[in-house]
């Protein structure tokens, strides 16, 4: 248990504020940083894990293309999924019997990517 003299170290704003005015360091340099600094002793892992987390909840996705965990698809690209532009019932009919004729999915595939090459 802690002295009641002693003050408590917020390690995580200590990370956040050395990672604002140094963006180049990375967690082990952080981490060495942070104790002949400050004196706090701080795990390069710890370190990654904070500024992760902070990306996570700053709306900043941590690769490109890909939303951060947990959060929800846009309504509009969850309707496109369900129905596509000029994508339904009908036309799903057309494809499955061009297929038929044409020998199967792989052969219609094929000759659908010959044909948009031809219009490029």
């Amino acid at each position: 248990m802690a002295n009641k003299g002693e003050k408590k170290v917020n390690k995580s704003k200590l990370i956040r504020d050395t990672k604002r005015d140094n963006p180049s360091l990375g967690p082990t340099e952080m981490s060495a940083m942070l104790k002949e600094m400050h004196g706090v002793e701080v795990n390069p892992a710890m370190i990654s894990t904070v500024l992760s987390q902070d990306r996570i909840r700053g709306g900043k996705p941590l690769r490109r293309g890909r939303p951060p965990k947990g959060s929800k698809k846009p309504e509009s690209a969850a309707k496109s999924n369900s129905s596509s532009e000029g994508l339904n019932i009908e036309n799903l009919v057309q494809a499955k019997l061009l297929a038929d004729k044409m020998g199967g999915i792989g052969e219609a595939k094929a000759a659908l990517d010959a044909l948009s090459r031809l219009f490029r």
